[in-house]
């Protein structure tokens, strides 16, 4: 397993990605008619342009592999709430991995090489959002 920077290539992976983790993740916490309505959900077209655009202001986006399977996606960069001081506070954007690749590691690998992606940007301390109710992650992220 390795981590690598996200290419448009991976963008139709990210999209699959997204769709699956979202189902499998906000069961029970977001309505399930917008989760079969793909609610928020891209399609790949759409994440190569996110991927541009976040490339663009100045975060990154990274990717978790096994041999030449896309395992998971994070994106981040400089913190884009308007509460927190921005010169160093960075932000984990979003990280999902797919379902059945929860619990191997994808997301440990993920959010160290975020880690120095932000220290890079000259970011000390790093914020990211979570649904109160979803405690998997929240597990994750304390852990």
């Amino acid at each position: 397993m390795a981590v690598r920077a996200a290419v448009h290539a991976d963008a139709a992976a990210i999209a699959e990605i997204q769709r699956a983790s979202w189902r499998s993740a906000y069961r029970g916490l977001i309505a399930d008619e917008y989760l079969e309505e793909t609610f928020g959900i891209r399609d790949a077209a759409s994440w190569r342009r996110a991927m541009d655009q976040i490339g663009a202001e100045g975060g990154f986006g990274l990717v978790a592999v096994s041999d030449d399977e896309v395992l998971g996606y994070l994106f981040g960069g400089v913190a884009r709430d308007d509460d927190v001081e921005r010169n160093h506070v960075g932000e984990v954007y979003m990280i999902y991995i797919a379902p059945r690749w929860f619990r191997h590691g994808a997301g440990g690998l993920l959010l160290v090489a975020a880690e120095e992606a932000l220290l890079a940007q000259g970011c000390d301390v790093a914020v990211l959002w979570v649904l109160e109710d979803n405690r998997r992650a929240r597990r994750f992220y304390e852990a």
